[in-house]
């Protein structure tokens, strides 16, 4: 079990849950993304409460190892949920950055003003 601090509060979770909670913030810092998650707390007594997180690039977790008696919850659920989360953001990311301009007139020598040629094929696009 695992007592994370986020946002100055503090909660208990499985380590299933601690892990994938760490590395989905360290895959949103790499996208600064955010993104809202929900996952099972353990209380004193045992109790399970769900809670709700929303992390972002700027988030700080700490996880730190407890002993406990209490039993994990069963999480695989919804520790496979984030783990495809995270392999969602490990996915190609589409630049909103332009072209420096000596890179964007290099790709445009080929043009000759065709739409229809090899310049456009080039670029993924079907000749017609």
């Amino acid at each position: 079990m695992k007592r994370i601090t986020y946002s100055g509060e503090t909660f208990f979770v499985s380590d299933n849950t601690a892990a994938a909670l760490l590395d989905l913030g360290a895959a949103l810092s790499r996208r600064r993304e955010s993104a809202t998650v929900q996952v099972p707390s353990i209380c004193a007594d045992g109790d399970i409460l769900n809670i709700h997180l929303l992390m972002s690039s700027t988030s700080v977790l700490v996880a730190i190892p407890v002993a406990s008696t209490v039993a994990e919850p069963d999480d695989a659920v919804m520790v496979a949920g984030i783990r495809r989360r995270i392999a969602a953001l490990a996915g190609p990311r589409i630049s909103t950055r332009a072209l420096p301009f000596e890179d964007a007139l290099e790709r445009l020598s080929g043009f000759d003003g065709d739409v229809h040629g090899p310049f456009v094929s080039q670029f993924g696009a079907v000749a017609g």
